[in-house]
């Protein structure tokens, strides 16, 4: 049993209980879980048309490589012997506790079920007091910005999709609802999708953040498919990834855009990897009205932290007011931009970040427990996460560990 749990035997019906040792007595739900892609993700169900488009794993100089049409994905470097770090192992430097590169252990996936399998992963779960995790890509969002042909693109989305739905399932079980990929940038092609895996019980899909070409994702011209997001009740998932931003935007700025992430300078770790992606977006979302036009959508931002949502609040209701002679795409605003945020966006801290502050901003209801497991940035134990709620109120804790994402999954 898990010494974060009183008892993982079966979900409690009380109130939150944490006491010295950060107890809880009821099974939590973790929004921001990955496993590892295996290595037919993409080519299991590609259609015959796309099989020489698919993405894939190569081997290069005794480690391995994804690859698409004979080019790294950007995002993904050589893995010498299939290495990656442990689960946990770099969430001591992202918290200030180390330097970075100490004590940084690695793993192996291939060889860590749990990693990989759905029937292990369901055992380490039970172990981890879990009753139900959203569980993410780890190679699958960052690739988008790679393939320019569109069709290739959603030919690998639906694969993966598939793949997704074979090996993780959408959530019938009630535990791990696997979330599939969607773009906007085929309209069609979008909602397509997007009604195929409603249909198989997806109760998420994931959009990369960021404009969509020259569009803003709230423009009128994706109205088909935000009108179909309302009308199956999906949540909206933006997860950090490839956004495209250091392909274009670094470039502006004297830079010379980097191919994996590890690379960035410290200029495109700020400008192009985290906070002004998400941050552009949900503005978009925001001030193009799209919660005026489609009030009843959802949207979760996960492993993007929560830094930029203050500012990110002020600097909105300031720009309403500052705009009000303006052109208003989709449509002006019925309440301050600060309002909507508050009754349309669910934010997942990262573990080392001010979530009381967060909390205070937008209130516990919006506030989710993710734990990155099982990256290296992440969590080791998933329930290391309530040592950041210590001294919280208990209601708070209950929503934030489990309520939340139970009320967005429809748990």
């Amino acid at each position: 049993m898990n010494p974060g749990i009183i008892d993982n035997s079966k979900l409690m019906d009380n109130p939150a209980l944490i006491d010295d040792s950060g107890l809880v007595d009821y099974l939590v739900i973790d929004a921001d879980n990955h496993y590892y892609e295996q290595d037919d993700a993409f080519t299991r169900h590609i259609e015959r048309k796309y099989q020489d488009h698919a993405l894939h794993v190569i081997e290069v100089n005794g480690g391995e490589q994804w690859v698409i049409d004979g080019n790294p994905v950007s995002y993904c470097r050589e893995n010498p012997g299939a290495l990656c770090p442990a689960p946990g192992s770099r969430s001591k430097f992202f918290s200030g506790a180390e330097s970075y590169g100490a004590n940084i252990e690695l793993c192996t996936p291939k060889e860590m079920p749990a990693l990989m399998q759905k029937s292990a992963r369901l055992d380490l779960m039970d172990e981890q007091g879990i009753q139900a995790i959203l569980q993410l890509p780890t190679v699958g969002v960052l690739f988008e910005p790679d393939i320019e042909d569109v069709s290739v693109l959603y030919a690998n989305f639906r694969a993966l999709n598939r793949w997704i739905e074979e090996e993780w399932g959408f959530g019938h079980d009630g535990r791990i609802f696997g979330v599939p990929l969607l773009s906007l940038r085929d309209v069609d092609l979008a909602v397509m999708e997007l009604d195929r895996v409603a249909d198989a019980g997806a109760r998420a899909v994931c959009l990369n953040c960021g404009p969509v070409g020259d569009q803003s994702p709230a423009d009128p011209a994706f109205g088909a498919f935000w009108s179909r997001v309302e009308e199956r009740g999906t949540l909206v998932v933006y997860h950090v990834g490839n956004s495209g931003y250091s392909q274009w935007y670094a470039s502006r700025f004297s830079e010379t855009p980097n191919l994996h992430i590890r690379n960035f300078t410290a200029f495109q770790h700020y400008s192009c990897n985290i906070e002004r992606p998400i941050a552009d977006t949900i503005a978009a979302l925001i001030l193009h009205n799209l919660f005026g036009r489609f009030p009843a959508i959802q949207v979760a931002t996960v492993e993007l932290g929560s830094a930029w949502v203050v500012p990110l609040l002020v600097q909105l209701d300031k720009s309403v007011k500052m705009a009000q002679r303006s052109r208003w795409l989709g449509g002006t605003l019925d309440r301050p931009p600060s309002e909507l945020f508050k009754s349309h966006v669910s934010v997942a801290p990262y573990h080392e970040e001010n979530i009381f502050g967060l909390v205070e901003a937008i209130g516990a209801n919006r506030v989710l427990f993710g734990s990155d497991f099982p990256h290296g940035e992440g969590l080791a134990e998933p329930l290391q996460f309530l040592e950041s709620l210590r001294g919280m109120t208990l209601s708070d804790v209950r929503q934030i560990m489990r309520d939340n994402a139970g009320q967005l999954l429809h748990i």
